[in-house]
């Protein structure tokens, strides 16, 4: 079963991030991993800081990190309290995404957390920011994207699968990936698991459902059939549509590239899927994928 380790949180103190943080320290003792807490402040241009502040920009910069860093450790002192497991804080400055990510490759995260926005009026259907949409594009390890509304512990959660052949591209192991994920935090939270898959409208139901009980079988998991679901139709909206059905919390998902540009596994499934699912969101890239982000990238 999957098992992570290394766990780097992110975190602004902007959006709704209490839930992010209580499956972190939950997360983390289930697993026994290391917690790091992170949060960047975006670098101003020299004039923002004149026009806010009479300190120089150095003199600001260094405040708000200063500022940032407490803020940090007051999390950190309550996930030590609550488990007493290995934390650690990081405060930089830069361009959210891109620290975040070589954050995540310089000391090997095999899991990135991240806080959805809360959904209102003006966010309706737009629950995932700008620096939050490149994370889950270029992140190379697992990200879970926390719903601010979720609960600690998931009652219930839908993994998908696709075992369509797809070129290029290992659909056998990144399923079983999924999988293994899915059932890790299933078994853990006590959770029901069920399956879906797209099925090509021209391809045999009996066939395809051969193909998803030998990829669960291959993770030595049996699934009764009632909890498989396969369908055919427009993905995103099946995906979308199963998680209301079964009032999903934590949606398990591979993010795949169909455009060939390395770095780019999220399209317009995975984005209309982000946009409109009412729970969190684990996404599993396959292991080929090579992020875009460089760690010597100034």
């Amino acid at each position: 079963m999957s098992h992570f380790d290394n766990i780097l949180v992110a975190i602004d103190f902007k959006a709704t991030e209490q839930a992010e943080i209580d499956h972190a320290i939950n997360l983390a003792k289930m697993h026994q991993a290391k917690l790091t807490f992170m949060s960047v402040i975006p670098e101003l241009p020299r004039d923002a800081y004149l026009e806010i502040s009479a300190m120089s920009p150095e003199q600001r910069l260094k405040h708000q990190l200063e500022q940032r860093m407490e803020q940090l450790e007051i999390v950190s002192q309550c996930a030590i309290q609550d488990t007493g497991i290995k934390t650690e804080c990081i405060a930089v400055s830069g361009i959210p995404s891109v620290e975040i990510i070589k954050q995540v490759m310089r000391n090997n995260h095999d899991l990135l957390m991240i806080a959805e926005r809360e959904n209102n009026s003006v966010l309706k259907n737009k629950l995932m920011g700008s620096t939050a949409r490149e994370l889950l594009r270029k992140a190379p390890c697992p990200v879970l994207a926390v719903h601010p509304q979720s609960l600690r512990d998931y009652k219930r959660i839908i993994a998908t699968i696709n075992v369509s052949e797809q070129k290029g591209v290992n659909s056998e192991n990144l399923n079983q990936t999924i999988v293994s994920n899915a059932i890790f935090i299933a078994e853990a939270d006590k959770s029901a698991l069920s399956i879906v898959s797209i099925m090509p409208p021209e391809a045999s139901k009996t066939s395809y459902m051969e193909k998803i009980k030998s990829c669960l079988n291959s993770n030595n998991v049996i699934i009764d059939d009632e909890n498989i679901h396969v369908e055919v139709g427009e993905p995103a909206q099946v995906i979308i549509d199963a998680t209301l059905t079964h009032k999903t919390d934590l949606l398990v998902m591979g993010m795949l590239s169909r455009t060939g540009i390395q770095g780019f596994f999220i399209g317009n499934t995975v984005e209309k899927v982000l946009d409109m699912v009412e729970c969190s969101i684990l996404t599993i890239k396959p292991a080929e994928f090579v992020s875009p982000i460089k760690l010597n990238d100034e």
